[in-house]
């Protein structure tokens, strides 16, 4: 009640294993947010936890994904042929 009133008192009888054992108690509480163990909430909240098991029966692909300009090694060797020439590298193409 001392602590709803804003007046805490020592209780008769409390000897230093209960300030150790609350010392440590609190080291814990300041450490667990920056320690591995926050990590374990993280398990549950997975996505891989959460998706659908049916890949090999469907492809899922990534609504973000944005269009990328891919361009086969035939075409990338048409435009680097004089560098790749002139650095000795082997071509697949004269």
């Amino acid at each position: 009640m001392g602590l709803v009133g804003f007046s805490p008192t020592v209780p008769e009888g409390i000897g230093a294993v209960f300030f150790i054992h609350l010392f440590l108690i609190s080291v814990l509480l300041i450490y667990f947010p920056m320690s591995k163990l926050m990590h374990m909430a993280g398990v549950f909240m997975s996505p891989t936890r959460n998706m659908k098991n049916d890949n090999r029966m469907k492809r899922h692909v990534n609504p973000w994904n944005y269009p990328v300009d891919i361009h086969s090694y035939e075409e990338w060797e048409d435009e680097f042929r004089d560098v790749m020439r002139d650095a000795g590298l082997p071509l697949e193409k004269e």
